[in-house]
C-alpha cells in the first residue's frame, strides 16, 4: 500500500518554498519575523535561509535599527537569481526586454526587424535574442526562458499561430524560431500577454479590459482574476467590433472595425505623420491636432461604451499610444464613454500602463517568472 504521509524530505521542501514565498511577498523581512509569522522554529528558519542564500536565491541587505539587542539583518529576494526574456513581434519591429523575478524590465529595447514568414526572419530574430541574452548582467544559466508574443491567435499549448491575417503568420510554428534560440521558448497572443502583465502581483484585480493601442488595436479581458480566452481563444478581443458601418476596410475583410479608426496606425494615417510628431504638436496647442485627437477619442469611446454596457468593468489603456496619454486624456475619454452609456459611472474607471510600449513583451516573459516562483 502506498504511503500517504509526508516524508521528511517533502516537509523540508514545503518549508523552503513557504519561507521563500513569504520573503518574496514581503520584499524585506527579518529572520525573527519569518519564524513568528509562519509559526516555525528559528532553527528551521535559519537552516532554510542558509540553503536559500547558498543557492543565491536570497541576499542580506543591511540591518534593521536595533531595539536594544543584536541588530537583525534585512533579508530580500535576489531579484536576478533568475531572469526571463520577453519578446513581442510586430509587423515592422520587435520589442525585447529582460525581466527580474519581480517582473521589472531589464534593458528594454526596440529592434527594427520587419516580419516575414521565412526561415531567414526566424534566424535574424533568434540571433538578436541570443545577443540580447549575452548582454544581460546575469549568467546564461540564470535565464529561465523566452516568452514570445505575436499578433495573432495562438494555440492553447503555445506552439503555433491559429489566426494570423494581420501579420500573415497563420501556421507560424514556434519550433521555426526556437531552433535559433538557446533557451526554452513559448508563444503567446500579444493581447493575452498584455493582460497577464496587468495581473502580475494583482491577485485581487477586479474585472478589467486591457485596451492595447499598438500599431493595430488589441485587447484582453480579465474576469474573476483570470484572463478570459473563450472557447476558441479569441475571448475578450474587441478590435473587430463594428463601430462604423461601411467604414474603412479592415484586414479581417469586414468594414468599420474598431481597429480601422482607433489603432495607432489609423491615428498616424489620419494625422499624416508619426505619433511622436502628432503628440508633440498636440501638446503644443495645435487646433488641427486637437480636432483629430477629439475625433479619435470619441470613436474609441463609442466602442468602449459598448463593452461597458455589457461587461461592467475597469479599463487599462496600454500599448504604444499609452505612453502619450496624459491624465486629461483619460478624463476626457471617461466623460465621452459616459455620454454614450445608459449607465454613467460616477468615478473614472480608466487608468493607463506607464510602460505600455513593452507591455506585451513583459507579459510574455512573465510566464517563465511565474512558473519559477510557483515551482521553487
Amino acid at each position: 500500500m502506498a504511503e500517504t504521509g509526508l516524508t521528511a524530505s517533502h516537509v523540508k521542501k514545503m518549508n523552503r518554498k513557504t519561507i521563500y514565498h513569504y520573503i518574496y511577498e514581503q520584499r524585506a523581512v527579518a529572520k525573527q519575523e519569518i519564524a513568528a509569522s509562519l509559526h516555525m522554529s528559528l532553527t528551521t528558519v535559519t537552516q532554510n535561509l542558509k540553503s536559500l542564500e547558498s543557492a543565491g536565491f536570497i541576499r542580506r541587505d543591511g540591518f534593521y535599527q536595533s531595539t536594544g539587542g543584536r541588530k537583525a539583518y534585512v533579508i530580500r529576494i535576489n531579484e536576478t537569481a533568475r531572469v526571463a526574456i520577453g519578446v513581442s513581434m510586430f509587423f515592422k519591429k520587435v520589442h525585447i526586454t529582460g525581466l527580474d523575478l519581480y517582473g521589472n524590465p531589464i534593458n528594454p529595447q526596440t529592434l527594427e526587424l520587419p516580419y516575414e514568414n521565412s526561415d531567414a526572419y526566424c534566424q535574424k530574430l533568434g540571433e538578436a535574442v541570443c545577443q540580447f541574452a549575452q548582454e544581460l548582467p546575469v549568467s546564461p544559466e540564470s535565464i529561465l526562458g523566452v516568452g514570445i508574443a505575436t499578433q495573432g491567435l495562438v494555440s492553447r499549448d503555445g506552439t503555433s499561430v491559429t489566426y494570423g491575417k494581420l501579420m500573415d503568420n497563420l501556421g507560424f510554428r514556434l519550433s521555426s524560431l526556437a531552433s535559433y534560440i538557446s533557451y526554452p521558448c513559448r508563444l503567446e497572443h500579444d493581447a493575452k500577454a498584455a493582460g497577464f502583465a496587468e495581473l502580475w502581483n494583482k491577485t485581487d484585480m477586479e474585472d478589467t479590459l486591457v485596451v492595447l493601442l499598438n500599431q493595430n488595436l488589441g485587447s484582453s479581458l480579465i474576469l474573476n482574476g483570470q484572463i478570459h480566452t473563450g472557447l476558441h481563444m479569441h475571448g475578450g478581443t474587441i478590435e473587430h467590433m463594428c463601430v462604423m458601418p461601411n467604414g474603412p476596410l479592415c484586414y479581417c475583410g469586414q468594414r468599420g472595425c474598431l481597429d480601422t479608426c482607433c489603432s495607432a496606425e489609423s491615428l498616424e494615417r489620419i494625422a499624416g505623420c508619426s505619433a511622436e510628431q502628432f503628440f508633440s504638436e498636440l501638446r503644443a496647442g495645435s487646433p488641427a491636432r486637437q480636432t483629430v485627437w477629439f475625433t479619435y477619442l470619441n470613436q474609441l469611446a463609442q466602442g468602449l461604451s459598448n463593452i461597458i454596457s455589457f461587461i461592467d468593468c475597469n479599463m487599462i489603456i496600454s500599448g504604444y499610444l499609452a505612453t502619450f496619454f496624459i491624465d486629461e486624456d483619460l478624463e476626457l475619454l471617461f466623460h465621452m464613454i459616459n455620454s454614450f452609456s445608459a449607465f454613467p459611472a460616477e468615478e473614472n474607471f480608466i487608468t493607463k500602463r506607464e510602460d505600455g510600449k513593452f507591455a506585451t513583451a513583459i507579459g510574455a516573459g512573465l510566464y517563465y517568472i511565474h512558473r519559477f516562483i510557483e515551482q521553487i
